[in-house]
C-alpha cells in the first residue's frame, strides 16, 4: 500500500505518515471547545478540509465531546423531507455510542422539516449528559438541496440565538457547535448583510503546505535514499507551492515508480518536470478540470481577471478576486499583490487560454 494518497480524505488512524499536522488543527480544536461562535472552514477544493475534520473527530470524539461528520455529497436530489430525515439519521449514527436515553420517541418519528430538526437538536443536547459539547460537522454544503437550504441555515441561526437569550442557553443551545466546511459555496453563503451565518461564525482557512511541511511529508518515503528526499521535496514544492493535493499526487507518483530509491540527484528536477506535464498538463486531471470548469461556467470577466493576473504579476486587485481566491485559482501574497496559486496552475492556465482562443 502506498504511503501517499491523493484525491480523497485521509484516515488519521491509517495514514499517519501521510498527514501533516496543520496549524489550523490546534486553533479549531481550541475554538470548538471554548468558543460560542460556530466555525466556517472556508478553503479551496482539495486542500485537506475533510482530512482535518477527521483529525478533529478522532481527537475529540468520546473524550467528553460527541462529534458527527456529515458529508452532503450525493444528497442534492433529495426532497426537503427526505433531506431532514437523512441528516438526522446521520447524526444519530455518528453519536450512537454517546446518547443516553431510553426515550426514542422523537428519533422514531419522521423529522421532515426545520421545526422537527430544531426539536431534534434540543433532544440531542438533553440526551447526551456525559458530553460537554456536541460538534456537528457539515461537509460539502454546496450539495444541500436548495429547498432545504432556504430554511436550514436560518434554523441554525435561530438555534444559536436561543443560546444567547434562553435561561437554559448554556446547558442546551450552546452545547451544540456547528462546523461548516466548503469552498465557493460556503463563501457565497456567508456574504451579504442578510446571510443567516453572518456574525455567528468564525472563519478559518487552510493554508497550503510550507516548504518545511513538504520536507516533513517527504520523510514518509519508505526505503528512500536519504540524500534524495530533500531534493525531491524542494523540486515538488517549486512546482506546487505546497498545494496539498498536487503535492500528495506527485509524491504518490514518485513512490509508485520507486524513483526515491535510486536516481541521480541531478536528474530529479527534470523527472518532476516530466511528471507535471504527463500527469497534469497533458492529462485529464480532476483538480485542474474543476478550475477550468469553474472559469467556463462563469462570465468572461472571470477568465479576463485570471489572464490579467498571469500577465501582470504586480496587480493588487481584479474583478472577482475574492471568488477566485476562494475557489483556489489565485492567491494574495504577503505584499498584497495577486498571483496564480502555483507553477502547475500557471502552465495549465496558459494552455487553457491558448485552447480557448
Amino acid at each position: 500500500m502506498n504511503t501517499f494518497q491523493a484525491g480523497g480524505p485521509l484516515n488519521p488512524n491509517e495514514a499517519r505518515i501521510a498527514i501533516i499536522r496543520r496549524e489550523e488543527f490546534d486553533r479549531i480544536i481550541r475554538h470548538a471547545i471554548n468558543e460560542s461562535l460556530y466555525i466556517a472552514l472556508n478553503s479551496p477544493r482539495q486542500t485537506g478540509k475533510a482530512t482535518l475534520l477527521n483529525q478533529v473527530r478522532c481527537d475529540l470524539h468520546g473524550q467528553g465531546y460527541g462529534v458527527a461528520f456529515l458529508d452532503f455529497s450525493g444528497l442534492n436530489d433529495l426532497t426537503k423531507s427526505e433531506f431532514y430525515a437523512t441528516i438526522s439519521s446521520f447524526i444519530r449514527e455518528g453519536l450512537e455510542d454517546l446518547i443516553e436515553s431510553t426515550d426514542d420517541s422523537l428519533c422514531q418519528q419522521d423529522i421532515t422539516d426545520q421545526k422537527g430538526f430544531f426539536r431534534y437538536l434540543e433532544w440531542l443536547c438533553n440526551n447526551t449528559p456525559g458530553q460537554r459539547r456536541i460538534i456537528l460537522m457539515f461537509y460539502g454544503i454546496g450539495e444541500i438541496p436548495e429547498e432545504a437550504s432556504l430554511n436550514l441555515f436560518p434554523t441554525i441561526r435561530s438555534f444559536f440565538t436561543r443560546g444567547a437569550t434562553s435561561p437554559q442557553g448554556k446547558n442546551i443551545y450552546r452545547k451544540i457547535m456547528f462546523i461548516f466546511a466548503g469552498d465557493i459555496d460556503l463563501g457565497q453563503l456567508m456574504q451579504g448583510r442578510n446571510s443567516p451565518l453572518l456574525n455567528i461564525c468564525e472563519t478559518f482557512s487552510l493554508r497550503d503546505f510550507s516548504l518545511e511541511q513538504v520536507l516533513e511529508l517527504a520523510k514518509g518515503f519508505q526505503g528512500a535514499i536519504p540524500e534524495l528526499v530533500p531534493k525531491i521535496a524542494n523540486s515538488v514544492y517549486d512546482w506546487t507551492n505546497g498545494h496539498p493535493y498536487l503535492t500528495q499526487r506527485l509524491f504518490e507518483l514518485i513512490e509508485e515508480t520507486d524513483t526515491h530509491k535510486g536516481i541521480d540527484v541531478a536528474q530529479i528536477p527534470e523527472l518532476i518536470n516530466q511528471l507535471v506535464k504527463t500527469e497534469f498538463i497533458y492529462a485529464n486531471n480532476s483538480n485542474l478540470n474543476h478550475v477550468f470548469n469553474y472559469l467556463k461556467k462563469n462570465t468572461k470577466s472571470y477568465c479576463d481577471s485570471v489572464f490579467n493576473v498571469l500577465d501582470k504579476p504586480d496587480l493588487k486587485s481584479v474583478y472577482h478576486d475574492l471568488d477566485l481566491i476562494t475557489v483556489g485559482v489565485i492567491i494574495r501574497k504577503s505584499d498584497s499583490s495577486l498571483a496564480i496559486r502555483n507553477k502547475i496552475y500557471e502552465l495549465a492556465l496558459k494552455n487553457f487560454f491558448e485552447l480557448e482562443q
